[in-house]
């Protein structure tokens, strides 16, 4: 089980490396050419969540189930390309689909023949509509997420219910109401920069809107650096890259044969090791989320989740519909699930807001240390009280800053002398009798 620690950060590695397949070989190549691992692994995350979320549903122990695949928010800077990784992972995908043929295709019971695919850019709830009414799995799929952050706050109790499969039965449609079937499928993969993301990163904070639809988001972050690669050193067409594209091109048809012979959706089950490493991982991650603050103990409590969907959908992306689901894939989700808790508490982390007492004590440091550096480091109390007019701070404001500063340990007071710690040679001036 993950420690949930941000140790992650400081190893070269993504989860997808701990097991073989095409998404280790991909990510491996990635890594040779100073790729980031985590802007490597959040494309083809988004790679194999558009090709499989309609192939299956994903069964807990209990035979409840999930969608495969969760949506995604990978934060970067803006010159880290972004677009270039896009261009050799999602890119390709997205051509594929937007450019397959169905006219002339003959008509199977009462369906005509269409795309059943929508990858769609703009962020606004009636988009998302329109496209879930005319489509059978859509994602939401942009390298500018800034508005997809908004999105997610103000939409929260709409999307989450397309995430989970469950449908709507009365969604808003220009000025009428239609439903959306439990069988579609939707999600959300999007990138953005850090700005952009801590303008909204407190309402992560908060789970306004209640439903939780971050908790079922993979968050991943690549922290500034020196760039390792240079613009089009990739190829594009290296054996690694290809086999997933291929792969993704399979499983694009066979969700199409799927959509037009109205074929029951299999039910993907784990094999007896990979289910009690869920419900292990599911104990120790709500036992770990009791010591966190409430927005970080919510996002922990879905650990299991994540991973599951995660689990589900690289077993489908590697292995099709067959088979189960076997403790090394599932531990595998397990690390990508804690290294989303782990950015995401990067992500969130925002440093405490001074009180004001806190700010009127650094303040009057400031004046402090510019007489200290003149006149030494003792002063008078009585002319540094009557300088504060001049930083703007009352008699009332500097006799509370006063004492704060002496509880820090910066100053000593005694009798009408100030002794500036910092700056005296020889430490803590010597205590008069």
């Amino acid at each position: 089980m993950n420690s949930f620690s941000s140790s992650h950060f400081t190893t070269p590695s993504h989860a997808y490396q701990m097991v073989k397949g095409r998404r280790a070989d991909a990510i491996n190549y990635l890594i040779t050419q100073g790729v980031n691992p985590a802007s490597a692994g959040a494309q083809l995350c988004a790679q194999g969540t558009i090709v499989t979320q309609y192939l299956a549903n994903i069964s807990w122990p209990n035979g409840q189930t999930v969608v495969p695949g969760c949506p995604t928010i990978h934060v970067q800077e803006s010159s880290d390309g972004k677009s270039l990784l896009a261009q050799l992972t999602t890119a390709p995908i997205k051509h594929y689909i937007e450019t397959l043929e169905f006219e002339g295709l003959p008509v199977v019971g009462e369906v005509q023949a269409k795309n059943p695919f929508a990858l769609i850019e703009d962020a606004t709830r009636e988009a998302v509509i329109d496209a879930m009414t005319e489509a059978q799995t859509v994602t939401l799929l942009t390298t500018e997420g800034s508005m997809v952050l908004p999105l997610m706050r103000k939409s929260a109790s709409t999307l989450v219910k397309l995430v989970d499969g469950e449908g709507l039965d009365h969604a808003r449609r220009g000025e009428g109401r239609i439903s959306i079937g439990t069988e579609k499928r939707f999600s959300i993969h999007a990138q953005t920069q850090d700005g952009p993301f801590k303008t909204h990163a407190r309402h992560l904070r908060t789970d306004d809107a209640g439903t939780g639809l971050q908790n079922r988001t993979g968050f991943s972050y690549t922290p500034p650096s020196l760039p390792r690669v240079a613009p089009g050193s990739f190829d594009p067409s290296h054996a690694s890259l290809r086999a997933c594209i291929v792969r993704g091109m399979e499983l694009v048809n066979e969700t199409i044969k799927q959509v037009r012979t109205k074929a029951v959706r299999p039910k993907l089950r784990l094999t007896k090791e990979a289910n009690d490493c869920l419900q292990h991982m599911a104990i120790q991650s709500r036992q770990a989320a009791q010591s966190y603050p409430p927005f970080l103990r919510t996002y922990l409590s879905r650990h299991a989740e994540r991973a599951l969907r995660e689990a589900g959908s690289h077993h489908l992306f590697e292995y099709g519909i067959q088979g189960e689901i076997t403790l090394a894939t599932m531990q595998m989700a397990d690390r990508f699930s804690a290294d989303s808790f782990n950015a995401f508490c990067v992500l969130t982390d925002e440093q405490p807001k001074l009180t004001k007492q806190e700010d009127n004590a650094l303040t009057l440091e400031s004046l402090i240390y510019a007489q200290a550096i003149y006149f030494g480091p003792r002063l008078s109390v009585t002319k540094l009280r009557s300088l504060t007019v001049n930083i703007g701070l009352t008699k009332g404001q500097f006799n509370a800053a006063l004492p704060l500063l002496c509880i820090q340990g910066k100053v000593y007071v005694e009798r009408d002398w100030l002794y500036y710690v910092p700056l005296m040679a020889n430490g803590w001036p010597r205590l008069s009798s």
